[in-house]
């Protein structure tokens, strides 16, 4: 939806098929990722040099949460989430070689295992301002998981000077159902 070079047959077709239900869906993925970018490089620029993109999926089209901070501050620190081992697999084998980046395996459902992962916390300082990105997570997360409490979670951790990136993005007004 976003292009690139990484996806796969069944992420195509997936695609494919939300494409006849939200056509718009594409140009929403665009502005998302947009967003994310300018948000990141705003926390950078407030002078945070850590960060913790959860939900981070398959590295897209440039630039990444890190490119985008380290445009700003090239020795910040970001620690990349996501539930999938494939995408933890692909994403932390692209990012492994660059110091200060690491990808976790972790559900966005359960910040006490994401906080306190031994690599996370090896590279991520409470102490000090941080900033975490929930860029179009919490919209997929149902609402039986708490979404506001997660974000909630990460909040009470942080320092003050840190920030939270959230995007979210929601159905046409014709299709709501709440």
């Amino acid at each position: 939806m976003l292009g690139g070079k990484d996806n796969y047959e069944a992420d195509r077709k997936v695609v494919e098929m939300l494409r006849t239900v939200a056509p718009e869906a594409p140009l929403t993925g665009r502005i998302n990722r947009e967003f994310g970018k300018r948000a990141a490089r705003f926390i950078a620029e407030q002078g945070v040099k850590q960060f913790i993109d959860l939900g981070s999926g398959i590295p897209t089209t440039p630039p990444s949460v890190h490119e985008a901070v380290r445009s700003v501050e090239p020795s910040a620190r970001v620690v990349y989430v996501d539930h999938d081992p494939v995408v933890v697999a692909h994403s932390g084998a692209l990012r492994s070689v660059e110091p200060g980046l690491i990808t976790i395996l972790a559900d966005v459902r359960e910040p006490g295992v994401i906080l306190d992962h031994p690599d996370l916390k090896a590279l991520i300082n409470f102490d000090e301002p941080v900033g975490v990105t929930f860029f179009s997570v919490l919209d997929v997360v149902e609402d039986s998981y708490d979404p506001v409490g997660i974000a909630g979670r990460f909040a009470e951790r942080m320092a003050p000077g840190s920030y939270l990136g959230i995007s979210h993005t929601f159905p046409r007004p014709a299709t709501r159902t709440r």
